[in-house]
């Protein structure tokens, strides 16, 4: 080379290719073969699988690393054409991009293939980079960088195939309670079938993001956020499940509750959850100092309560809930009131049915228990719960409470 700088700088881009949005590889002539050598020795030792063709495609040079993915024996590669060499030469797909990098359209590309097994082994998944080397305009030769991902795609099937698994599961167990069978035992199903493989997958999906996110193609990177997502809102049913079930056995202990103090703490909180600063809070007059009754039971059902006037919003419009309170001669009244987007007639009765969902999962989150366990708090406060909504025009909770005394 007539300044071998130039070809070091073009041996790091090279290196540094697969996190580059755009370069150019040039390689100017020699009249020595100190450059080729210098070029053999940067793959040879290289940790890479890296390999050079010329401009017919013959190899040059590979390093172990290359052969020992290919499972080439010594340096029978040498000097021979690509078609004899890279078990992946006859991929239409390859074939198609290394014709528009020799005719220059692309100056690299990447792709994955497989490599069918052989004496018993395994089909194994590789990523393949190609970069050109050009004198101007004429191909003169290229970089191959190859890079085993069989343990990446292994991880993403086993994942994929757990949470079909789970969910399953999840279908199995929703049967299980149609069918009227002991809450108890559903419970004791969901926690330690669902909880302990649902933390695996969710420790190994964090891993997995944390350690391989730079080399996941964006379909790659896609199939792990349907993981994670997977993960959150299966989560988010077995947490809601689980206190359901053991609603029943939590102590019922009666005890003087500061009502609007703990309406502000929830709404304070969903509010932050959600990321909704301007929503507004309204109390009704003649709001109760206090009232009695289970403060963690009280505090659930205000909780999925707000939440919902919160969550099922008109689009571009900030949520307003109101809370007010009424008291009779045995109970106290209240009213959850928001000016969301409603819900039909139809459905009064319906949501507050477990695992009734009146949207699909892409439009709002939610498991769809938090209405049935609110009806479950309501009964064993000696009440009764309803709604009373127009499509359009928000929705109103009514609920009662028996009165009693700590």
């Amino acid at each position: 080379m007539k300044d071998t700088s130039a070809f070091f700088i073009t041996c790091f881009i090279i290196e540094s290719m697969h996190s580059l949005p755009d370069f150019q590889m040039t390689v100017p002539k020699q009249k020595n073969n100190v450059g080729e050598l210098l070029y053999k020795g940067f793959v040879s030792n290289n940790l890479q699988a890296l390999a050079i063709v010329d401009e017919s495609l013959r190899f040059i040079t590979a390093n172990a690393a290359f052969c020992t993915i290919l499972g080439l024996p010594g340096e029978n590669h040498l000097n021979r054409f690509h078609v004899s060499v890279l078990p992946f030469s006859k991929d239409p797909q390859f074939n198609a991009l290394l014709d528009e990098l020799v005719t220059r359209k692309l100056e690299k590309f990447e792709m994955e293939t497989t490599l069918a097994g052989t004496s018993g082994e395994a089909v194994r998944y590789l990523k393949i980079r190609v970069a050109g080397i050009f004198e101007g305009d004429v191909f003169t030769g290229g970089m191959l960088v190859l890079e085993d991902v069989t343990h990446i795609r292994k991880k993403v099937e086993m994942l994929e195939q757990t949470i079909k698994e789970l969910r399953l599961k999840k279908q199995n167990l929703k049967n299980y309670i149609d069918s009227g069978l002991q809450i108890e035992n559903f419970a004791y199903l969901a926690s330690h079938d669902l909880k302990e493989p649902l933390r695996m997958i969710g420790n190994f999906s964090q891993l997995l993001e944390k350690k391989y996110t730079h080399i996941l193609d964006d379909t790659g990177q896609e199939y792990l956020n349907f993981i994670l997502g997977g993960v959150r809102n299966m989560n988010l049913f077995i947490n809601d499940l689980l206190d359901y079930a053991h609603l029943d056995r939590m102590p019922h202990m009666t005890e003087e509750i500061n009502v609007r103090m703990l309406c502000e703490l929830v709404f304070s909180e969903q509010k932050t959850n959600m990321e909704l600063p301007d929503a507004q809070l309204f109390f009704g007059p003649a709001f109760p100092s206090k009232i009695y009754g289970s403060k963690a039971k009280i505090k659930s059902l205000f909780t999925h309560l707000i939440s919902n006037g919160l969550k099922f919003r008109k689009p571009g419009q900030a949520p307003v809930l109101k809370i007010s309170a009424w008291e009779t001669d045995k109970f106290w009244e209240f009213k959850v009131e928001d000016n969301g987007i409603g819900i039909p007639k139809e459905f009064y009765d319906k949501v507050f049915l477990l695992f009734k969902r009146l949207h699909l999962r892409n439009e709002f989150s939610g498991s769809g228990i938090g209405l049935a366990l609110c009806k479950k708090i309501v009964e064993q406060h000696g009440g009764e719960i309803w709604v009373k909504s127009e499509p359009g025009h928000g929705s109103a909770f009514y609920f009662t409470l028996e009165k009693s005394t700590a």
